[in-house]
């Protein structure tokens, strides 16, 4: 395992790989890696992680390393690149994806230390394969490692029997979007204009920050490293069909956005907003009723809400996933700390529900 350099020929290596490795996600993609990089590389110390074999790394692990406090001890702790700010959702080692190379990758991450003493692998999904050989590699070494379930990560099958009337004909959603449709015009729009999508962009950013100033929270796009990052991704996904932006417009003016992602015949969920003037008249769930009908009518495969275990999210969801996170220690008093830690705030919590 060596540090790698950022090169036209680990660019080249890194896509062939996203695009052999069949649960690669958009997370996991060239693009959104270096859009988080070219945003927040101020912020953070960015390092690709790799093996090379003849000609070509046969993994790359691209991460951030930061100095912490944790239970008095300081730590230097190692996270897979964008899990330190909560950018990304789901987070994997870049491979091909078949056993030999992933276990290959999991077994020089687990035996080996590279300027770190806490390795936080974090939003691995429960159908990747680096969640199930990871476990593996820890369980048959003599790592400290703690394991725990972060979120759901809710979606919808697009292709099962019935789905399609099952979601447009939830009264719920029909009774909102009628009520809006009988007020004014109402109008869903899926932009595909690079420059027009930039134009709209702060309009989205001020919205987001409207919104959960509502409900008493601080929007991300207070700060300027979260606006370049979503800048970065309309420039680099935009161009390969990635970026789905959409606006719903009601009497010419944005009710809602929704900001996401298009890759492999997924429709990622990923940050929607709406305007809180309408809050009690839901423009959310009218929102979710035109990205369904969208999906539905282009033949996708999946609505994948992502992380996150908000109630409507369960409404809709036909298959549940789960997401993980592994603490992998490099001193084991680090790790009896930390559950030793978390066993006293479980004991506490149940103190707490018995009375």
């Amino acid at each position: 395992m060596s540090l790698l350099e950022n090169s036209h020929d680990l660019v080249q290596r890194w896509r062939e790989a996203v695009s052999q490795n069949p649960s690669a996600t958009i997370f996991q993609t060239y693009e959104w890696n270096l859009a988080w990089q070219d945003a927040y590389r101020d912020l953070f110390s960015v390092q690709l992680l790799g093996e090379s074999s003849p000609g070509a790394p046969s993994w790359i692990f691209p991460s951030t390393l930061q100095d912490i406090r944790l239970n008095l001890l300081s730590e230097r702790e190692r996270k897979p690149l964008g899990t330190v700010n909560e950018a990304t959702d789901y987070a994997d080692i870049i491979c091909d994806g078949s056993k030999l190379q992933t276990q290959r990758a999991c077994e020089n991450l687990v035996s080996q230390s590279w300027n770190e003493t806490l390795l936080t692998l974090s939003n691995l999904r429960s159908d990747s394969l680096t969640s199930s050989l990871l476990e593996e590699t820890l369980s048959q070494s003599n790592a400290s490692y703690w394991k725990v379930k972060l979120y759901d990560a809710p979606e919808i099958d697009l292709t099962v029997s019935g789905v399609e009337s099952f979601l447009l004909k939830k009264k719920s959603l029909q009774r909102y979007t009628r009520a809006f449709e009988k007020k004014g015009d109402l109008r869903f729009e899926v932009l595909s204009d690079e420059a027009r999508i930039a134009e709209l962009l702060p309009l989205f950013f001020e919205q987001h920050q409207q919104r959960r100033a509502h409900v008493g929270d601080v929007s991300m796009f207070v700060r300027k490293e979260p606006r370049l990052f979503y800048e970065k991704l309309l420039q680099y996904l935009l161009p390969r069909g990635w970026l789905h932006f959409s606006v719903l417009w009601f009497n010419d003016k944005p009710l809602a956005f929704h900001f996401g992602f298009l890759y492999r015949n997924i429709l990622y969920w990923y940050t929607p907003t709406f305007n809180p003037e309408y809050a009690k008249d839901s423009p959310g769930e009218v929102l979710l009723r035109f990205l369904f009908h969208y999906s539905l009518e282009r033949e996708y495969a999946t609505f994948d809400f992502t992380v996150g275990n908000e109630a409507f999210k369960y409404r809709f969801a036909n298959r549940i996933k789960e997401v993980y996170r592994f603490y992998i220690y490099r001193r084991k008093l680090s790790c009896l700390m930390q559950k030793g830690r978390n066993a006293l705030s479980h004991l506490k919590q149940i103190a707490r529900e018995k009375k």
